[in-house]
């Protein structure tokens, strides 16, 4: 007896219908899922390596200034095209006749990335706290700043004790930035490693040897549109070259002039990347520890190196042309820097003063540190080491970590060593302050003290607004340190950009003097 052919339904073919579109369906996602990009990631190689993330604790510190400018907001932001102030946190600000009281209205309606409010109450924190640890940028505000006032919610106060016509220039750098109070007290000693700010990205993971931001998809201006920051650390400029070279980075931040220049040229006329580079007012200083005691307290002995020191062939022989010779402690591009720095290559005059100061020959070592890795500041002090033997100078080079070298020019430890240092506004102010007394140790490497440069700058300061006047102080103060030379202005730096052609938006700081990295308007094609 043959069987019954059973009959299938409208109502069961609809039913298979949708579980082959369901299937189809979650297999497509499963394939877009397994083979799409996540959303835009960059990665940076940086040349230096960060210590802190806390502003508290930093001062004219790249690579730290270069992440907190992108997690942290201070209360106005200097444009790097213009060198002109523009609205962040505060949207208006004005100061009385006398520059002695400033008044700053804030933006309403931002929150921390911990989700707290900001207010004015979070700016006097800021900068309460700043006072009251008395690290990083402290010792340019305990001179100046007699009290913070809140005046409601959304507007703050500045009580300074003296007149200073650019305060707000001065408060402009991340090192200003605002904290969350509530990440403060939280985190108390480790808000270094897990800091809160209203900026752009916020940090997800931090070490020494690797950083990783994330959008804050409530910026105040919108999102960025970058939506992950990895920053690798690298120890080596040719590793750092290869990786932009494969894609493996798209950008090698170096403020420091820490890659080799044969590296650097090796990008050139590569297919993908782009090399920017141009003049900026930016010194790398041979500094001179001119503590008691110590051989270079001796002032026959610093203008004897400052002789002996061939910077032209420093530029040309060591840093491969990426350079100028500048000839004042303040760079030529800032209006009121003066030459003052007389020292040209004569081996005959510095063999002169050697004698005069009665050092015989091998009598003198002088310690020369320098961070591990760092290739360019090694090859310069081997090159400084090679000319003052010639004057029977011992030069003994020593590598240590960043940390250890920071430590080390913080308690005097090195007679020589190389730094590179910018203040954040374009007035000399912002680096005669690093030969001033209390500004030891930071950024007064040095530990240079005179009690006439220090009254120079006080009035040039109290000028009341009177940029002529000031400039007259500045250039006096100028000439007094190109005589004493506790630091050899050893060439100006060029500003370079390693990047690939997909990336888009970076402001190209050819006048910011700390050309801090800024990645809000950045994107990738």
């Amino acid at each position: 007896m043959a069987k019954r052919r059973r009959s299938i339904g409208k109502g069961t073919i609809a039913t298979i219908v949708v579980i082959i579109i369901l299937l189809a369906g979650i297999a497509g996602y499963y394939e877009y899922s397994q083979f799409t990009k996540p959303p835009p990631t960059l990665t940076i190689g940086f040349m230096v390596g960060v210590t802190t993330l806390d502003p508290a604790k930093v001062y004219i510190q790249n690579g730290a200034y270069d992440v907190m400018n992108n997690i942290f907001d201070p209360l106005v932001r200097l444009n790097p095209q213009t060198l002109q102030l523009e609205p962040s946190l505060a949207i208006n600000w004005t100061a009385n006749a006398n520059f002695t009281v400033w008044t700053f209205w804030l933006r309403k309606n931002v929150k921390f990335t911990d989700g707290t409010p900001f207010n004015a109450s979070a700016v006097k924190f800021t900068f309460d706290r700043i006072l009251q640890m008395g690290t990083g940028p402290a010792f340019e505000l305990s001179p100046i700043l007699n009290s913070v006032n809140v005046i409601n919610n959304y507007e703050v106060q500045f009580v300074l004790k003296k007149s200073i016509p650019f305060f707000e220039y001065m408060i402009s750098g991340p090192e200003f930035g605002i904290v969350s109070p509530t990440a403060v007290l939280k985190e108390g000693n480790n808000f270094g490693t897990e800091p809160v700010g209203t900026g752009p990205f916020y940090v997800v993971k931090y070490t020494t040897s690797q950083i990783i931001l994330k959008a804050n998809p409530d910026y105040f201006l919108g999102p960025p549109k970058i939506k992950t920051v990895i920053i690798n650390v690298y120890q080596s400029s040719s590793t750092a070259a290869l990786a932009l070279k494969s894609g493996e980075i798209q950008l090698i931040w170096d403020p420091l002039q820490a890659m080799n220049p044969t590296d650097i040229k090796s990008l050139e006329n590569v297919s993908g990347i782009v090399v920017k580079t141009w003049e900026k007012p930016y010194l790398s200083y041979l500094g001179m520890y001119t503590g008691p005691n110590r051989p270079l307290s001796n002032p026959l002995l610093r203008e004897a190196i400052a002789y002996a020191i061939n910077r032209s062939a420093i530029i040309d022989k060591v840093l491969g042309g990426f350079g100028y010779v500048p000839n004042s402690v303040v760079p030529p591009q800032i209006t009121g820097s003066v030459q003052s720095y007389n020292y040209t290559y004569n081996m005959t005059k510095a063999e002169q003063l050697i004698k005069e100061a009665g050092i015989k020959p091998g009598q003198v070592t002088l310690i020369a540190g320098y961070p591990s890795g760092n290739e360019v500041r090694q090859a310069v002090l081997t090159y400084i080491a090679s000319q003052l033997s010639q004057l029977g100078i011992n030069v003994q080079l020593t590598p240590v970590t960043t940390a250890a070298w920071i430590q080390g020019l913080n308690n005097g430890a090195f007679d020589l060593f190389v730094i590179a240092l910018a203040p954040d506004y374009p007035n000399p102010y912002g680096w005669l302050q690093m030969f001033t007394s209390q500004a030891i140790p930071n950024p007064n490497r040095w530990h240079y003290v005179n009690p006439q440069v220090d009254s120079l700058i006080s009035s040039a300061l109290s000028s009341g607004g009177n940029t002529q006047l000031a400039n007259v102080y500045y250039a006096q103060a100028q000439k007094i340190i190109g005589q004493q030379v506790p630091a050899i202005p050893l060439w100006g730096m060029e500003g370079y950009y390693l990047m690939s052609s997909k990336l888009h938006g970076l402001p190209y700081p050819d006048l910011l003097p700390t050309m801090c990295l800024w990645l809000y308007p950045a994107y990738l094609s």
